[in-house]
Formats: structure tokens, C-alpha cells, sequence
């Protein structure tokens, strides 16, 4: 008996996840099952293979696999007709089915459990862009930051020249005012006029720069990276998007950025921080 209940109860939260989808919906779930000739492996293998490392072309193929599972349309909502419970159970049941065997279940089971494996994977891989993404820029800044400190250990020798210079600028000034002597003459002859005149255009050299910092927005480190930055447009235009929507979790409801309809926000999740709209 208990086992007959659970049976019952499995056939129809199955039944209640898939109710409503349409016929082509469900052909595109059975497609992810079969071998796909333009990959060689199937399309939940290739979803579930997803890159880790950060990098900006991973993050291009993690943008794919998103964009791909949108065009199923599969609406996350879908969650909420099932018990949390037994929501688990279904993706851990996903999880370790192979697709030779998912394709030997009913018809029922085997939507059910593609429809709970397509959300999750949504899901997943929208945080695992986002993360990779930050940390992509977080890479960018540190790059930034040690081409900085090298830059300022090459001008450490002119700077040092400039300083001694000006050090001994002053000391004969010092001196010439102590002894009531010409100023420009005890300059002449224990600095140099020269010295002085061919150090005022590096000087005026440093002087600009020293007015024109280089850690305006955005840094140069992240402008000159063309590269990544044209392969993450996609993302960051998504981003934007995102945060210029209103929701009640817009910390959540950036992360979904790639998800056009229906942002899913788990009751469970409670933002300490708001995310402004990119912008303002």
C-alpha cells in the first residue's frame, strides 16, 4: 500500500508539472534525449558539460546553452505546481538518469523529469554566468591595478632624478640667502641652468599626467580588452535589462537576467542588498 500511494503520488505530480504544454513543447524535450548530428551528444549533455573556468569565451558558451534553453519556452512557474519535496526528488531523479534510460520511461515520467531538469539547468547556469562574469571583471581590475604599480615602478627612477634635483634647487637657494649672494649665479654653478632646462619638459611630462589619473571609469585595462569585452556584450546588455525591471528581489531578479519571462524568485531567498538599475 504505501508503495502503491507513492506511485500514485509520483503519476500525479508528474501530471500536474507537464498539464498545459503543448504538443510541440513536448516534442523538443524528447529531441534533448536523441544525439544531436550538429554537436555529437545529445542536448542535455551538452547543457549539463557546461565550462567552468573563467574565461571570456566560456562565458560566450554559457550565454548559448541559456539562450538555448529559453527557446523551449518551458516557463519556470512550473515549479510551483509540485510540492518542494517532491520537486527534489524529481531533479535528483534527472540527475542520475542517463538518456538511454530516461528514453524506456512513459511518456509522463519522462516529461515531467526533462521539464525539472530544463528549470534547473536554467537556473544554474544563469548563476554560474553571473559568477563567471564577476569574476571576469574582478580579473580585469586586478590586471588594471598591477599595471598601475608597475607603471609606477618605471617612473620611479625619473621621479627620484626630479627630487634630487629640486633638493639641490633649494639648498643653493638656501645658501645664496644665507650669504646675501645672486640667487640665480650660486644656482648656475652648483645645480646647473641646463640641468634645470632640460628637466622642465619632464617635468611638465609628469605634471599632466598626475592631472589626467588613469582609474577614470572604465579603467584602460578594460577598454584596450576589446576581446572580451565585445564577446560579453550580450551579457551585459542582459544585465541591464534586467536591473531597469521592477521586482519585489532585485537581487535575484539580476541574476535572471537571461531569463526574458518570468523570473523565478524562490520564496526562500532574502537579499540584503538592492541592485540599482545600471545607469543611474
Amino acid at each position: 500500500m504505501p508503495a502503491a500511494a507513492r506511485a500514485i503520488a509520483r503519476r500525479h505530480a508528474e501530471g500536474a508539472l507537464i498539464e498545459g504544454l503543448a504538443p510541440e513543447k513536448l516534442q523538443a524535450l524528447d529531441k534533448l534525449l536523441e544525439v544531436d548530428a550538429a554537436i555529437g551528444q545529445t542536448r542535455f549533455h551538452w547543457l549539463r558539460s557546461a565550462p567552468e573556468a573563467p574565461a571570456a569565451s566560456n562565458l560566450v558558451g554559457l550565454t548559448e546553452r541559456i539562450a538555448f534553453l529559453r527557446t523551449l519556452g518551458i516557463d519556470p512557474g512550473l515549479r510551483a505546481r509540485v510540492a518542494s519535496g517532491r520537486w527534489d526528488q524529481m531533479v535528483r531523479e534527472g540527475n542520475a538518469t542517463p538518456a538511454w534510460l530516461a528514453n524506456d520511461f512513459n511518456a509522463s515520467r519522462r516529461h515531467a523529469l526533462s521539464v525539472a531538469q530544463v528549470i534547473k539547468l536554467r537556473e544554474k547556469l544563469t548563476d554560474d554566468a553571473v559568477t563567471m562574469f564577476i569574476k571576469l571583471i574582478g580579473r580585469l581590475f586586478s590586471q588594471a591595478h598591477s599595471r598601475k604599480k608597475r607603471r609606477h615602478m618605471d617612473h620611479r627612477t625619473d621621479t627620484s632624478k626630479a627630487l634630487r634635483l629640486f633638493l639641490d634647487t633649494i639648498s643653493a637657494l638656501q645658501s645664496a640667502n644665507d650669504r646675501g649672494q645672486d640667487a640665480l649665479e650660486v644656482v648656475d654653478q652648483k645645480v646647473g641652468w641646463h640641468r634645470l632646462l632640460r628637466m622642465k619638459p619632464e617635468l611638465a611630462a609628469m605634471v599632466r599626467k598626475m592631472r589626467h589619473p588613469r582609474w577614470s571609469w572604465p579603467p584602460s585595462s578594460i577598454v584596450a580588452s576589446s576581446n572580451t569585452r565585445r564577446r560579453s556584450w550580450r551579457l551585459l546588455r542582459s544585465v541591464q535589462r534586467a536591473a531597469t525591471t521592477p521586482c519585489s528581489q532585485p537581487l535575484r531578479c539580476s541574476k535572471g537576467f537571461i531569463r526574458r519571462d518570468g523570473v523565478h524568485c524562490p520564496s526562500v531567498f532574502r537579499p540584503a542588498i538592492s541592485v540599482q538599475p545600471i545607469g543611474n
